[in-house]
Formats: C-alpha cells, structure tokens, sequence
C-alpha cells in the first residue's frame, strides 16, 4: 500500500490547481505549468526530471527540498518562492530561471549540481554553498562540467555563512555591498599581500588567527574560485574583530583589480 502521506503527481497539470498539505510531495517526470503549491507545510520535497513554469511555491514550508532528484535536470522558470522557508541539504541537479526568491528563509543549501540564472533574492540565507562546478564524479551523469551562474541579484539577501566557490563568476551577479561585505576581484594578488604583512605582525594570537582565515581563503582559490565574496560577521564568533577590520583592510588594499 502506498504512503498516503506522500503525494505524487502523474499527470500534466496547468491551471491553479490548489494541492492539499502532505508529510511529502514528488514530481516525477511532468511538465507543470501554472500551478498553486503556495503554502503548503511539506517535511519533504522531489522534482524528478521535470520542468515547472510559472508556479507558485510563495509561502511553502519545506524540511528537505531536492529540487532535481535523480540523474535528470529539472527546471523551474519563472516561478515564484517569494516568503518561502525552505532546506535543502541535497538539492540535486536542478535549474532555476527568473525565478523570484523574495523573502525567504533559505538554510542548510548545498547546491552542487544547482543552477541559478536570472533570479532575485531577498530575505536571509543561513548556510549556504553555491558551485559552479559539480562533482568531477558526476559530470558524466549530468551531462556537463560547469553550472551557470549568471544575473542573479543577491544584493538585498542577507547571506550569512555562505560562500560561492569552483569558478562562480562573481561580476556576474548583485551581490551586498556596505560595511562589512567584501568582494575581492583578484583574490589571490589580495590574499598573498595580506599573508606577506600579516606574517610580520608581532601579536601571535592576531597573526595566527589572520594566517588561518588567509589560508582558507586560499584553499578556495586553489580549488578555482578567482573572486571571493566575504562578509566580515561571519567570522566574528571566533576571531578578534579589530584583527578582522586590519585584515579586511589588507585584503581590499591587495585586490590588484579594485
């Protein structure tokens, strides 16, 4: 006997269809168009190889979201998640075109395979990691090496923890900007200026802790992200914030392409 607290849709379906709250909501393979998911309260969620367009997940609660589950893309195109609160440790491989994500609560993000292009968000955003390269392990599984990352407007998101990494090309998108937010344009030149003073200052607790942040900073570089975006709160819980405000300083002033 099936789940009944799971639902799944079967069939094509346009309109504004409204869909009742379930534990679970799968989406396999449908083409879904124009339809009504606002509000509801869903401890999980799957797109399988689908394509949504003009959809309304506005208000949607959902504990663990996999946006494109299996091998094969799904797509979401100007679909609206505006006042969504939603996690998705495993989101999967899945693209998201001028979609709006206004007002939402977005936690737990760990987009391998996700693609963003077009899109608005505002609200905060607690932990999340944006690639733009998958997995080397699945590139043949999804088709390709690089995902898009492209017109996205950040700038009234308050990202917190969150970190773009594997070649995401930063001028690409708006992101926030003011006190506190740092965009390195050519992070390497900054980040090795910054090691070569940093390694000069005679207070160990400053220096150790500096050097430590510089080379994570580097890993990121390594691993093929050439611009950084950071913002100086994150790392305030730990670290000295007079030793942070100098290495900002440092780092701004190293960045060869500001």
């Amino acid at each position: 006997m099936a789940d009944e607290r799971r639902m799944k849709i079967e069939a094509k379906v346009s309109g504004h269809e409204k869909v009742r709250d379930k534990d679970y909501l799968d989406v396999e393979g449908e083409d879904v168009e124009g339809v009504d998911f606002s509000g509801l309260k869903l401890r999980g969620f799957s797109g399988i190889g689908s394509r949504f367009t003009r959809c309304s997940l506005e208000k949607v609660k959902i504990g663990d979201a996999a946006f494109g589950a299996g091998g094969e893309q799904s797509l979401y195109v100007d679909c609206s998640f505006d006042g969504a609160r939603i996690e998705a440790a495993t989101p999967g491989n899945a693209r998201f075109e001028c979609c709006s994500f206004r007002d939402v609560k977005l936690k737990n993000w760990f987009c391998w395979e996700l693609e963003f292009v077009d899109c608005v968000f505002t609200g905060r955003g607690d932990k999340l990691l944006f690639n733009g390269v998958p997995d080397e392990r699945r590139h043949k599984a999804i088709g390709r090496s690089v995902n898009e990352y492209r017109g996205n407007d950040f700038s009234g998101m308050d990202l917190r923890d969150c970190a773009f990494r594997r070649g995401i090309d930063l001028d690409a998108q708006t992101l926030p900007s003011g006190a506190g937010h740092l965009v390195l344009r050519d992070a390497r030149a900054a980040v090795v200026a910054a090691r070569r003073e940093v390694s000069g200052w005679e207070d160990d607790e400053r220096r150790v802790g500096a050097l430590q942040l510089l080379e994570i900073w580097m890993e990121d570089v390594t691993n093929g992200q050439d611009q950084l975006y950071l913002r100086s709160d994150d790392y305030a819980r730990i670290y000295d914030k007079g030793m942070l405000d100098d290495l900002v300083g440092l780092l701004a002033a190293g960045d060869a392409r500001r």
